[in-house]
């Protein structure tokens, strides 16, 4: 059909310039004074070059008033492109803490982009970074200005505060924005954690019990350390978070001051494979042991427990070792430290060993492995520091709550938290003066 309609309309254009070249006419234009005289096909031209030059001069014209339009359109363009290569730099001075170029970066966003509440938040948090704590304190009131920042400036007053080792004036601020939100973790949190600082366990038990309905682990952990640190019992800490170790010992220890050891290897049962931590049996077997009747009626009621774990962690075979040496079970301590491979040993098998061999002459040490490992340390996740013993409050950074058991199932995918300006955000408590 689309043929035939250009085949026409070719006939029909065809004929007309035909029909024209044939009988071009006389056409005669009487201006005033002016005769003009031309045929038909000259008229058509005419007229053409006439159209043509009126559509021209429209279309220049036009260009001339869309110039700004287009100019501002093609900037826009260009600023976008710059504004984005200045926040994939800005993602990489974060990893690698060049606060320098973090503050370049964040003008560039503010300039390119126009972004207001960001980058101010960025240029705030890169002084905090390089702790000019006087351009912090500028970049922040700008900050308040802005009405959409009226939250993240309130928690940035707090992380300021908290950088200026003021623990004053941030309790007072944390204190009116926990009014404020009563609900929020991070402000209670924070607040708890000065109260906790201060060794005030029953303020810092009754902020984190406004938010007792929070699902986060830390939260939880928290509420029930303070709790067994305000005097409350362990069971009831319990019951709040199971997912500390030092709340698992306590609660042991609850048990057994109870007389209640069957209860208390019921929890050593329970929770054993959370954590696979020595300090667990150990205190399990060691706490209020009477003699060795005692601690073979302790051996047997764990003893199942942890051989269903062998294959687990060596942590199992080194504690049931253990709980059988106390026991006096010298053959069997011996029969499950073997089953721990040399090249696995740690200088605490090494030591059960020795004492073994003290106890029995019979049992003597062979190949002793050439590579010994170190025993494994308490880890907190702020700063990194190494601790024989858990600790609530961290002597070297100040965090709250941040030691973790390396042979734990429960941090194994975890990722250990040594970015400053990660640790910054998340533990704002790092600043602070070591503990005496």
């Amino acid at each position: 059909m689309r043929i035939i309609k250009y085949f026409f309309l070719t006939i029909v254009v065809s004929v007309s310039i035909v029909w024209l070249s044939n009988y071009p006419g006389n056409v005669e234009i009487h201006w005033q004074e002016y005769l003009i005289q031309t045929n038909l096909v000259g008229l058509i031209f005419v007229f053409l070059i006439f159209t043509f030059s009126i559509i021209l001069l429209l279309t220049f014209f036009r260009k001339i008033r869309e110039f700004p339009y287009f100019f501002n359109i093609n900037r826009k363009e260009k600023n976008l492109k710059l504004g984005n290569n200045s926040l994939d730099e800005m993602a990489i001075n974060l990893v690698t803490n060049d606060s320098d170029n973090l503050d370049k970066n964040s003008r560039k966003v503010k300039r390119f982009l126009g972004n207001e509440l960001f980058s101010t938040f960025m240029l705030f948090f890169s002084s905090l970074l390089k702790n000019n704590i006087d351009e912090a304190e500028k970049y922040l009131k700008i900050l308040e200005r802005i009405p959409k920042a009226d939250y993240i400036a309130k928690r940035s007053r707090v992380l300021l505060s908290l950088r200026d080792n003021d623990t004053d004036n941030s309790q007072n601020i944390l204190e009116e924005y926990c009014q404020k939100y009563p609900q929020d973790e991070w402000f209670s949190e924070k607040l708890a954690s000065i109260y906790v600082i201060k060794k005030n366990w029953e303020k810092a038990s009754k902020t984190l019990e406004k938010i007792k309905f929070s699902q986060s682990t830390k939260i939880k952990n928290m509420r029930a350390n303070i709790k067994i640190l305000a005097g409350s019992n362990a069971p009831d800490a319990f019951k709040i978070s199971n997912l500390s170790v030092n709340v698992v010992i306590e609660t042991i220890k609850f048990y057994i001051d109870n007389s209640n050891l069957r209860k208390a290897a019921n929890i050593v049962e329970k929770n054993w494979k959370n954590f696979f931590c020595f300090e667990i049996v150990e205190k399990f077997i060691e706490y209020k042991r009477k003699n060795e009747n005692d601690s073979l009626k302790r051996f047997k009621l764990i003893s199942k427990t942890l051989k269903n774990s062998f294959k687990d962690s060596n942590e199992s075979k080194l504690a049931l070792a253990f709980a059988a040496y106390r026991a006096s079970i010298w053959g069997e301590a011996q029969k499950i430290i073997d089953l721990i491979p040399r090249k696995e040993w740690d200088i605490r098998v090494l030591k059960l060993y020795e004492k073994l061999s003290n106890e029995n002459s019979k049992i003597t040490l062979t190949n002793l492995p050439s590579d010994l490992k170190n025993q494994p340390l308490w880890i907190c996740e702020a700063c990194n520091m190494s601790s024989e013993k858990w600790e609530f409050i961290c002597k070297n950074c100040g965090s709250i709550d941040s030691f973790n058991w390396p042979k734990s199932k429960l941090i194994k995918n975890k990722k250990k938290d040594t970015d400053y300006v990660k640790a910054l955000l998340k533990n704002s408590f790092s600043h602070f003066p070591k503990m005496k």
